[in-house]
């Protein structure tokens, strides 16, 4: 009988020692995160909270700045952390909510996060306080920063213009790189839209994730559809992508790969819609976005994995190497022969006689050519002027009038037709404003005999250019006025 006790008893410690061995739920709370990159944490952890997780310890040492990512799966109901502090580390000794409160982080039952602007009463040790009701698992980082400068450029989850998580490297236990929240913890039981969330890299690319708690009833139909946006808030497309799935209180993950046309963006829309929708519940939904380098590789000679067609094939189609659609190159060196098919600029021609359909205002239009290519060229501006005026007394005489606040008369051609002698007496184009150039009057070109008949014209390589907003007027004087007519011709620019 004593030697049967005794194998009993020794059997009973060695269980014993076995079960010390097991990790308590505590040693499994949290674990450290994934190194970030730049910009740097000085600490990172990750914890699957559930209702019969146990407080975690962990040392704190100069980190003042804090942030705290979580996402929810599954039922859960309420949840609540607070970060407390101890000098010694000792059991007991924790201060609740000696760095942060419960009350400031907020609810932990729907995705979100928090960021200390300011920095928090320094301590030794930190412990995480954990409060979950309900079955299922809240997803939480924790960071620390020596520095506000490390924490503003860290981590956030928020729904609004700028949600982008920058450090964080897992989501549920799946690898994530930019990741955005577009519905958090929205009424699963009608349809819902977020507000335009910005694309990091601009890549529609990526994976689209869905959570969802206390679903309840017979969902059927539903899914997420994705439209892009432009910067100015206009819709760039209808969906880009539509996920089908059937809401559940579970963590959900789908690849979206969009056409070429709509890989990429300023913003993301999600709507959220169903055939026939839960009875209870709230819905998640975020985008994990690729880099848009991982798209391309860097020598261009595929094309997310395939290669890109050879040169030669039908036009309209990617080639490696640049060639015109007859197969031939489309460039040349100095001196060589010219290429069969050149890169040539494209004019409309037309017959001698005929006239090209007129366009309207401020719209594209061709060149002009005649039938070998010799380009139709009009000097000055699309606004020409021509006038012209008879002088046969001595005075001054407006003859073009003032084209307006910053723009110029330009002269290009001028001709005097002295019809009737006069007697000592010149012509001259002048400048100015006011009722026949009267004001701020000066001389455009020099004088020219009016005494006999005869046509003098002046053919300008250079317009005359008088002052802007001028008039243009011609003047008569001398002793005894003849007959002349005087004709100008230019355009009108600034």
């Amino acid at each position: 009988m004593t030697k049967r006790n005794s194998v009993f008893t020794i059997a009973g410690i060695f269980i014993f020692l076995l079960l010390c061995l097991v990790p308590t739920g505590e040693a499994q709370t949290c674990v450290p995160a994934s190194d970030p990159g730049s910009p740097a944490w000085q600490l990172g952890l990750k914890c699957n909270l559930t209702s019969v997780s146990t407080p975690y310890q962990f040392s704190v040492g100069s980190l003042t700045y804090w942030q705290i990512t979580w996402v929810p799966s599954g039922t859960v109901s309420a949840a609540s952390l607070s970060l407390d502090s101890s000098a010694t580390g000792a059991a007991g000794d924790y201060s609740t909510g000696g760095i942060i409160t419960s009350g400031t982080i907020g609810s932990l039952a729907s995705a979100g996060s928090y960021t200390s602007s300011t920095p928090t009463t320094p301590t030794n040790f930190g412990q995480i306080t954990p409060s979950v009701t309900g079955s299922g698992t809240v997803t939480l980082f924790l960071f620390g920063y020596r520095s506000n400068s490390s924490a503003s450029s860290g981590p956030t989850v928020t729904q609004g213009t700028t949600p982008w998580v920058d450090n964080i490297s897992q989501i549920g236990g799946t690898a994530i790189s930019l990741y955005g929240l577009l519905l958090n913890g929205v009424a699963a039981t009608g349809t819902a839209t977020s507000g335009a969330v910005r694309l990091p890299g601009f890549s529609a690319t990526g994976s689209l994730w869905i959570g969802g708690s206390s679903i309840t009833g017979s969902p059927s139909g539903c899914q997420v559809a994705l439209d892009l946006q432009g910067s100015n808030g206009g819709p760039l497309s209808s969906a880009i992508a539509t996920v089908a799935f059937t809401p559940g209180n579970s963590y959900q993950s789908f690849s979206v790969a969009p056409s070429l046309a709509y890989a990429y963006g300023d913003n993301l829309v999600a709507v959220f819609t169903c055939g026939t929708y839960p009875t209870a519940g709230t819905i998640s939904v975020g985008f994990d976005s690729l880099p848009a380098t991982s798209i391309l590789t860097s020598n261009f000679t595929t094309f997310n994995g395939n290669a890109w067609p050879s040169a030669g094939v039908s036009s309209g189609i990617p080639k490696v190497g640049i060639v015109g659609n007859g197969g031939n190159n489309i460039d040349t060196a100095p001196g060589a022969a010219l290429p069969g098919h050149g890169i040539e600029t494209v004019t409309q021609s037309q017959s001698t006689g005929s006239l090209p359909a007129a366009t309207t205002n401020a719209k594209a239009n061709n060149f002009l050519s005649d039938l070998v290519g010799n380009l139709f060229v009009r000097t000055g501006s699309s606004q020409p002027f021509s006038a012209f005026i008879t002088l046969s007394t001595n005075t001054t005489t407006q003859i073009e009038a003032t084209p307006g606040a910053g723009l110029t008369l330009y002269v290009t051609n001028v001709v005097f037709n002295t019809r009737t002698a006069g007697s000592a007496t010149t012509l001259q184009l002048v400048q100015g404003t006011g009722t026949n150039c009267a004001t701020g009057q000066t001389t455009l070109t020099p004088t020219f005999p009016d005494t006999a008949v005869s046509v003098s014209q002046l053919n300008l390589n250079s317009p005359l250019v008088p002052v802007a907003a001028n008039a243009i007027c011609a003047t008569q004087a001398g002793t005894t006025a003849g007959t002349a007519d005087v004709l100008i011709t230019g355009f009108v620019a600034p």
